[in-house]
């Protein structure tokens, strides 16, 4: 009886996680927004300009990861005219094979591609380019209901981190 009522739980839990294909800047500040454990964002090959902060604050866990992935590796760049690229405060986000670009102005203006702070367990960022922030990553303890939470058992793996410029911070 007990497997079968994780069975179940698999198949409900399953029948939520959706793949949304993104072609376009605004798809995938909606589709982030609109993140649920175990969904896939799979961003098409091409370039996401975006202006604003996507806030990673949906929950995935360690059975159901929130993927956020390009479909060729660094075909999709992200390039970010904003001070900080995603910021990620749930657990179990994992992003594949972007590229992320700071394209501001004044360098100042382009601080983290990721900020990942309090309860972003478990966060991961595999084959990934990041270039021209004055942080690439950052991770921060961040309050959560009260109490100070910081981020723990984080992978970056294989990725390539760097400027094309001196930064004039």
């Amino acid at each position: 009886l007990f497997c079968f009522a994780l069975a179940g739980l698999h198949v409900a839990l399953s029948a939520h996680a959706k793949t949304v294909d993104v072609s376009d800047a605004a798809g995938l500040v909606a589709a982030i927004a609109g993140a649920a454990a175990g969904d896939e964002i799979v961003l098409a090959d091409g370039t996401y300009t975006v202006q604003q902060s996507p806030k990673c604050t949906a929950a995935g866990t360690a059975g159901a990861p929130i993927v956020v992935r390009a479909a060729h590796p660094l075909q999709a760049k992200v390039v970010f005219d904003a001070l900080e690229g995603f910021h990620v405060m749930g657990p179990f986000w994992r992003f594949e094979g972007l590229e992320v670009r700071g394209s501001c102005a004044n360098d100042s203006d382009c601080e983290h591609a990721f900020h990942v702070v309090g309860a972003a367990h478990d966060f991961a960022l595999v084959g990934c380019r990041l270039v021209d922030f004055n942080a690439q990553l950052k991770v921060n303890a961040d309050q959560v209901s009260g109490a100070w939470v910081q981020p723990h058992h984080g992978l970056v793996e294989g990725c390539e981190v760097y400027d094309s410029h001196p930064r004039k911070t």
